[in-house]
């Protein structure tokens, strides 16, 4: 099969206005969400020191969020709710943390989430491994 879909099909979440000013679109909790649920990030990783990586590089430099590993040759071009939930620096609205699980990406909970509560990270410089690429 020469192509692979991707669909977010996780119903606990939608797209919406964000309540952070400027930032465009947020995620919100359509259901309350418990702490240490979490949000899985899908994508696609693309292999570094390939063509593929040669033409997407294109799409490091324009797309928001890419993620790489030190583990894993290659960087993450998130495709669901998790490419579009925003940052906060204040640790009282920050509702979730990235992690890294068996070669996947989430976002964990670190606290309850009520429902239509945006969901908010603070994306550092490195998550427990995993680290933003511009």
């Amino acid at each position: 099969k020469m192509i692979h879909y991707i669909e977010e099909q996780d119903p606990r979440f939608y797209i919406s206005d964000s309540l952070i000013p400027g930032a465009g679109k947020g995620v919100f909790a359509k259901i309350p969400i418990k702490k240490n649920d979490f949000l899985r990030i899908i994508g696609i990783v693309v292999k570094s020191s390939t063509i593929v990586d040669f033409i997407c590089s294109r799409i490091k430099i324009i797309h928001v969020y890419c993620f790489a590993n030190p583990q894993i040759s290659g960087f993450l071009i998130p495709m669901g709710y998790g490419g579009i939930v925003n940052h906060t620096d204040n640790p009282s609205q920050k509702n979730c943390e990235i992690t890294h699980i068996g070669g996947d990406v989430y976002y964990v909970f670190d606290k309850d989430v009520e429902k239509d509560e945006e969901i908010l990270g603070n994306y550092g410089s490195n998550w427990e491994g995993w680290s933003l690429t511009t």
